[in-house]
């Protein structure tokens, strides 16, 4: 959430001040200068954010902050921005994002800060007071926060607020802003970031706990890159001083968030409290540099640049390997995806959409896998038309009930499409664990449905000790004997074949496990839209020694046979002994088989027909396939 910080009374009686208009002049200097810049050309993305004239915020001397954390001085305009064409984004790399105080997050500070966090007699006996004024309230905090530590005094002001205080939906949208200042707030349990922000620092000051407003911009509710430079500062949060250290928090983010109904939702948040300086700036931009507690101040470009981080992402210990620093994934010439690669700790998983300019999402856009060799989390986005879009990753511990909460996003804009494009099949785990290959269809996740077909095709590479099954799903039931899985031993590959029962949309699901294992794991998903159907089939009956084997049939394809009719059966068997078919119960006993060719003609009967083979000489036969017959 983000919300325009003023002050009315302050702005009248400091306009009249000299170094205000001296101020000013430079800000709209500065502006002007950076609106030429922009990451996306004002010409294609227009800013339409309504304009609110904001004064500065008063910020703590220079003199009150420690040395190493002091601002470098301000580089120079050419410094701050990079040429470029016309068609090309401004690009200025963040190398490095370094603290500038590197012991103000020790490891006793962050156990302290943990243990504040997780105190429940802290939020018990807070939730329990209901103090009827201002004064009062200060007060009860004074005497409660006696003898704590000052960490914990903060934590304490930082938890009333997120519990008492709702974000104020309508000021925000309607942008009637009610009163901001801490007795204003306190009084209508409502505010935005400036009343939040205020009220933080007037009961800092009633403990005689040093803290400043922080003036600035957010990637908060409505945020978009494309907007290019903001004109005004949108948001408003605290720094405040911890021995001798300065630490940075939000209480309006602690509190809660707005969601896509644009509602407020009630959410406490700690990792807004006491943040790292390193985590903040992907979301948090202060007016005056000094105030990113940076080693090196980013600049508004770079800022913009980054990518819109979720505080969930920094609470999995997440880590973007690629793209650094960088908020547009860009689509590479003849390229038909963009990557993520994202380093994360074993015990988290990821998922992935790419949704469209009105917020759908985009059927195969997206696949997400965990690269073993690399052990990093490979995310791929595919758009499908010109456009725009946003890339879109959630996550989660596998240990965690419940949806992924999203963690990171991107943007991407679609100038030129490639000429092939790519259309993603859903993939589990296991297909890439298992180096699967998909030989056909090439570069989609549908399947296409021939004129007067009667079962579709697909092709795929495992390695020699991967066996391969396959299922065709329909209304959310499987197609009985609607799918035969079988092995090209002169292509080595695995031909899936499904022969739906009806029109309409099917899944085709496709199964995999090593050969010695018992069972298998559903590996990867395809869609099949099915307009007629002319010529209705059914697979035979395959039993799973046919796939243990490799086996294979050329004909009958059709697991219904015709009673009375001649029928050449033609198997491959590898490696059997002897192999014989059974009609009407009763042995053919043929000798017909000549590894690994089964071929024999039989008359049909009125019972199934059943081939056998022995892979080993005494041994009983074992069921290969099986045919029922049409009466």
């Amino acid at each position: 959430m983000c919300c325009p910080f003023f002050n009315f009374k302050w702005l009248v009686e400091y306009e009249r001040r000299e170094e205000y208009r001296e101020e000013k002049k430079a800000r709209q200097e500065r502006v002007r200068y950076q609106q030429e810049h922009v990451i996306y050309q004002a010409s294609i993305y227009e800013n339409t954010r309504e304009e609110i004239d904001q004064p500065s915020i008063r910020q703590a001397p220079e003199d009150d902050i420690p040395e190493s954390i002091k601002p470098k001085p301000k580089r120079q305009r050419h410094e701050e921005t990079s040429s470029s064409s016309t068609n090309d984004n401004v690009s200025e790399e963040v190398d490095h994002i370094i603290p500038a105080d590197p012991n103000a997050f020790s490891s006793l500070f962050i156990d302290r800060r943990q243990q504040a966090i997780n105190n429940r007699q802290y939020r018990s006996i807070i939730q329990q007071w209901n103090p009827t004024s201002l004064q009062q309230l200060a007060k009860t905090i004074q005497s409660f926060a006696q003898g704590k530590l000052i960490l914990d005094q903060h934590w304490i002001i930082f938890y009333w607020i997120a519990y008492n205080i709702t974000y104020d939906t309508v000021s925000y949208f309607s942008k009637n802003y009610a009163d901001q200042t801490a007795e204003g707030v306190f009084r209508n349990r409502k505010g935005v970031c400036a009343g939040y922000s205020n009220l933080y620092k007037y009961l800092c000051d009633a403990l005689q706990l040093p803290c400043e407003v922080v003036s600035g911009y957010a990637k908060g509710y409505g945020f978009d890159t494309r907007k290019g430079v903001p004109t005004d500062t949108d948001h408003a949060w605290n720094a405040v001083q911890i021995e001798d250290h300065w630490y940075l928090l939000d209480s309006t983010w602690g509190a809660g968030r707005l969601n896509n109904e644009s509602k407020f939702v009630k959410e406490l948040t700690p990792f807004y409290f006491l943040t790292r300086p390193s985590q903040m700036i992907y979301n948090h931009l202060p007016e005056n540099d000094k105030w990113q507690l940076l080693k090196t101040p980013i600049t508004m470009t770079q800022y913009l640049q980054m990518p819109k981080i979720k505080s969930t992402f920094f609470d999995l210990n997440l880590e973007i390997i690629h793209p650094k620093h960088q908020a547009h994934l860009i689509l590479a010439q003849n390229q038909s995806y963009a990557s993520v690669h994202i380093r994360a700790p074993t015990d988290i998983s990821l998922m992935a959409n790419l949704k469209n300019k009105t917020g759908q999402e985009v059927e195969g856009g997206h696949q997400v896998y965990f690269d073993r060799t690399q052990s990093i989390w490979k995310c791929k986005f595919a758009p499908n038309q010109i456009g725009s879009y946003e890339a879109v990753i959630y996550a989660k511990k596998n240990t965690d009930v419940g949806t992924f909460p999203e963690v990171v996003s991107f943007s991407m804009d679609v100038t030129n499409l490639p000429s092939s494009l790519i259309s993603f099949p859903e993939t589990k785990q296991i297909f890439h664990d298992f180096n699967l290959q998909i030989i056909a269809p090439k570069n989609s996740g549908s399947v296409h449905w021939p004129k007067n077909a009667s079962y579709v095709e697909i092709l795929m590479h495992a390695p020699d000790n991967v066996q391969l099954t396959c299922k065709i799903e329909y209304n959310g039931s499987y197609v009985e004997n609607g799918a035969l899985a079988q092995f090209d031993e002169k292509k080595k590959l695995w031909q899936l074949l499904f022969a739906p029962g009806n029109t309409g949309e099917h899944e085709l699901l496709v199964f995999a496990k090593i050969s010695d294992q018992k069972n298998s794991e559903f590996a990867v998903r395809f869609y099949l839209n099915v307009t007629e159907l002319r010529n209705k089939m059914k697979f035979p009956c395959i039993y799973g020694i046919f796939h243990a084997h490799k086996c294979r049939i050329y004909e009958p394809l059709n697991g219904i046979l015709k009673k009375g009719a001649q029928v050449p059966i033609h198997l491959l068997i590898p490696g059997a002994t002897e192999v014989d078919v059974q009609v009407d119960s009763v042995w053919a006993k043929t000798k017909s088989y000549q590894d690994p060719i089964f071929n024999e003609v039989i008359t049909v009967g009125s019972k199934d027909v059943t081939i056998y083979a022995k892979f080993n000489k005494g041994t009983s036969y074992d069921g290969i396939a099986k045919y029922s017959v049409q009466q």
